[in-house]
């Protein structure tokens, strides 16, 4: 029974179709029991996969399956890098969002409303636009400083640790 051509191959194409890389093939191919290859320096395509995937599973798996696989290190990669970023306290819990800034903003929007819209249109009445622009810094900073000296009924809470309501 004759073989067809695609079943003898180099070593080069068998590192292509496993998509690993030559020399992992070349090491394998090498060592004792291992396929050996005809005049040409060719291998039995199968017989040579089926070496590699006894010798080092990871070189001879389907490509599908070491993309999934890297795939798999990235996501795994991704969740170690966000834990350690929730554990250095760059991200804020959407619990603490929600218990915290959201009021905070909530206040914020009220207060904003109340000067820019009730309180300052009438004091704009014959000024220009040199003192349009001073009254509205003038409020932007008394509202931050509303914030910063804590005078807003909200105040974020002391203990870090403190149980979650």
């Amino acid at each position: 029974m004759k073989k067809t051509k695609n079943t003898r191959v180099s070593k080069t194409e068998i590192s292509r179709r496993l998509e690993c890389h030559r020399e992992t093939v070349r090491r394998y191919l090498s060592e004792p029991g291992a396929p050996l290859p005809d005049k040409r320096g060719r291998y039995d395509f199968e017989a040579a996969r089926g070496w590699l995937q006894s010798r080092a599973p990871r070189a001879a798996a389907s490509p599908e399956l070491r993309r999934e696989q890297i795939r798999l290190m990235q996501v795994q990669t991704e969740t170690l890098k966000l834990r350690l970023a929730v554990s250095k306290r760059e991200y804020i819990p959407l619990s603490e969002y929600q218990r915290v800034i959201a009021p905070l903003m909530s206040e914020l929007q009220m207060l904003m409303r109340q000067k820019f819209l009730d309180e300052l249109p009438p004091q704009y009445i014959g000024r220009n636009a040199d003192g349009i622009r001073a009254l509205n810094e003038k409020s932007i900073d008394e509202i931050i400083e509303r914030f910063r000296t804590g005078i807003l009924p909200f105040k974020p809470a002391e203990n870090q640790g403190a149980a979650k309501p």
